[in-house]
């Protein structure tokens, strides 16, 4: 009996699928992929790599040379699909014959989580972010003084490293690039243009040794920020585990491309090379019937002036009235504070008296991102939502500054999928996050409120509350909420499913789709983030 189920919806088997979780994804080779220069962020003319197996196998012979730094470019291989969770292997050999009989000092290796977003109103400038995982066989440092640190100790230890790495087109200068890359150590100068930090050192500095076959495997779960790699090679009649890192968590990237990786070293044979999505742990909850979440009252989240309110919803038909993402309890509360969803799906903001509303309508059956916020500085209350593909925004100044540290309003709760009136049964929410302050610049915002994990941010007390349902456990919450308060009317539990917001949210990345043509700003942005910004937008 032939298994035709199809959990995506994508036309191809789940028994033939390599993400049965994922209706944009069925298949992975490097049959169709992108050579990139790291060096120049251009693609190599004079280098030789082929592409066999349809795609299962890559040989590479040899490398571009640089006459300057005496070294060979860094070179990514980068395959088409787009990953959320995911596990990644294959088999790496380095042979000392073919072109070059003798070993280089170089590095190899793999990408992922690759994202390439272009910059607010601009077409030619971008930032490239993934992780880098490399293996060397050689101590090795630049040789050339004039490129590097005055004392030339630019060294590239052996054993494993990853690395998180962005890297600015316009800042950063070609060395620059080649250098942060070759070096061990984390690059930590966002004026460089190239940021990376060093997550894993192989303890044992273990190098690779020539003619000998390693098995490598990557695991990547973006939705619970967790890295995993192995590597195994034969030994007599056994196989030895030359490294495994355990579990390692780092919310840098939410997923992305994948890809090989070679600087200063050739002869490297890819094979036997295979991808697949695992199981996300990325889940939202679905509200039915008159289930709702209270979140608790305002005093809980401490957003007594300035906020922002991010939520990540989806529905698959219009509500028959206007139905509540996020509200107060609109029967009862001195001032309104609202995102809902009306029956001519128009996402609505409201709060004080005042109403926004987005021209364009909700998409059905489309994860949609709505954001509220509200400076109280300058009295400007602004709606955002990327319904329109890109981010648009409506905005108003109100007469008067509208606080919410009155003790009675302090005491009234926020829910969500209910106002007091309305339930929205059929809404699938994800991604729930309250900020107690302002964050003035969108693209920082955008940046701050994609990221899966808000662990500094908590640190700066600056979450209300961050729900991701992903250990399907609502009491799982990030922030400064009291936990006591946090807890679902009517007992009925809301049903937990499987989510796909993360993969949405880095394919939006990776096209560029997180800039907004129109922004506003600050002139005193809170001294406190710049030390965090400076890896997000380098």
């Amino acid at each position: 009996m032939v298994n035709d189920a199809d959990a995506d919806g994508d036309g191809v088997a789940d028994v033939a699928d390599i993400c049965p979780y994922d209706k944009e994804v069925d298949s992975f080779s490097f049959k169709k992929s992108q050579l990139i220069d790291l060096k120049t962020l251009n693609t190599p003319s004079k280098i030789q790599w082929r592409v066999r197996s349809n795609g299962y196998d890559v040989d590479l012979q040899q490398l571009m040379y640089d006459k300057d730094s005496k070294k060979d470019s860094p070179i990514a291989l980068l395959g088409e699909t787009r990953f959320q969770d995911m596990q990644f292997q294959g088999t790496f050999f380095v042979s000392e014959s073919g072109l070059y009989s003798t070993i280089s000092n170089g590095a190899i290796g793999i990408i992922f989580g690759y994202q390439k977003r272009y910059k607010e109103n601009s077409n030619s400038e971008y930032l490239l972010k993934f992780y880098l995982a490399t293996w060397r066989h050689n101590y090795y440092t630049f040789n050339n003084c004039k490129l590097t640190r005055n004392d030339c100790n630019f060294g590239a230890t052996t054993g494993l490293q990853i690395k998180s790495v962005i890297i600015d087109s316009q800042k950063s200068g070609n060395n620059k690039r080649q250098e942060a890359l070759w070096w061990s150590a984390s690059e930590t100068n966002a004026k460089s243009g190239v940021v990376t930090n060093l997550i894993y050192q192989d303890p044992k500095h273990e190098a690779w040794s020539l003619n000998s076959a390693y098995r490598w495997r990557l695991q990547h779960n973006p939705s619970s920020s967790r890295i995993r790699m192995s590597i195994h090679t034969a030994e007599g009649a056994g196989v030895r585990t030359v490294v495994d890192t355990g579990d390692l968590y780092d919310s840098f990237s939410s997923g992305g491309r994948i890809g090989l990786y070679s600087q200063d070293q050739w002869n490297v044979t890819f094979a036997n090379i295979a991808a697949r999505c695992l199981e996300p742990a990325d889940h939202a909850v679905l509200f039915s019937n008159q289930q709702f979440l209270n979140l608790g009252n305002l005093a809980g989240f401490r957003i007594s002036r300035s906020f922002v309110i991010s939520v990540w919803f989806r529905i698959e038909n219009a509500p028959t009235v206007s139905s509540p993402l996020i509200c107060k309890n609109k029967q009862s509360s001195n001032q309104t504070l609202c995102l809902s969803v009306s029956n001519e799906l128009d996402l609505v903001g409201e709060y004080a008296g005042n109403t926004l509303q987005l021209p364009t309508k909700v998409q059905l059956e489309e994860w949609t991102h709505v954001i509220l916020k509200y400076d109280m500085q300058y009295k400007n209350l602004v709606l955002l939502s990327n319904s329109a593909g890109t981010y648009e925004r409506v905005q108003t100044n109100t007469t008067d500054e509208l606080l919410l540290d009155v003790a009675p309003l302090q005491e009234e709760q926020l829910y969500l999928a209910w106002d007091g009136a309305h339930y929205f049964p059929g809404l699938v929410m994800d991604e729930v996050k309250i900020l107690n302050r302002l964050i003035p610049q969108d693209s920082y915002m955008y940046s701050l409120l994609l990221k899966p994990s808000l662990g500094r941010e908590n640190k700066m007390r600056m979450v209300g509350i961050h729900l991701n349902f992903n250990n399907k456990d609502i009491s799982d919450v990030q922030g400064n909420v009291d936990m006591a308060t946090l807890n679902t009317e009517p007992t009925l539990q809301p049903t937990f499913i499987n989510s796909a917001v993360h993969s949405h949210i880095y394919r939006m990345s990776d096209k560029g789709e997180l800039d907004t043509p129109t922004t506003t700003s600050s002139s005193n942005e809170e001294e406190e983030l710049r030390s965090d910004q400076q890896h997000d937008e380098l």
